[in-house]
């Protein structure tokens, strides 16, 4: 298959694409319990189980010119997605995550190499997303 024509989509997030060629990398995805402790005299606290925290899901792309990708225009896509603070469906492997939609929480560049035009060559993004949860609210009838 050539990377040119291959336009493979491995993944997505609202309207976004994560393409093959994007070198999508480290995908990880946490899910954590949330607890407090609470004190006692003379003893170890005891501990408060609050219910299941937010789950996180974090990857990288690794964006290169020589794979006929835009870097800088990725990133100026991607920045836009944060800044639009838009719950959406995240789409990996074709199958949705989660019960809920995630907010895109963190668009990190590091790696950079730039031509002589100032343009990005190749870089890598780092993306974190969050679930989002809407607030529930429970009626009681008497």
């Amino acid at each position: 298959m050539d990377w040119r024509t291959d336009d493979l989509t491995v993944g997505s997030f609202g309207g976004f694409s994560f393409l093959r060629r994007y070198g999508l990398t480290n995908f990880s995805m946490q899910s954590t319990l949330a607890t407090e402790p609470q004190n006692q005299t003379g003893r170890k606290p005891s501990t408060i189980v609050d219910g299941p925290d937010l789950q996180s899901v974090q990857f990288d792309l690794r964006l290169s010119r020589a794979l006929a990708v835009d870097p800088d225009a990725i990133i100026k896509e991607l920045q836009s997605l944060l800044d639009a603070q838009s719950p959406r469906q995240l789409v990996m492997g074709g199958k949705v995550l989660g019960s809920y939609r995630w907010l895109l929480k963190s668009v990190s560049v590091t790696d950079v190499v730039r031509s002589a035009d100032g343009g990005i060559v190749h870089c890598s993004v780092s993306l974190t997303f969050e679930e989002y949860v809407r607030r529930t609210i429970l009626f009681f009838s008497k």
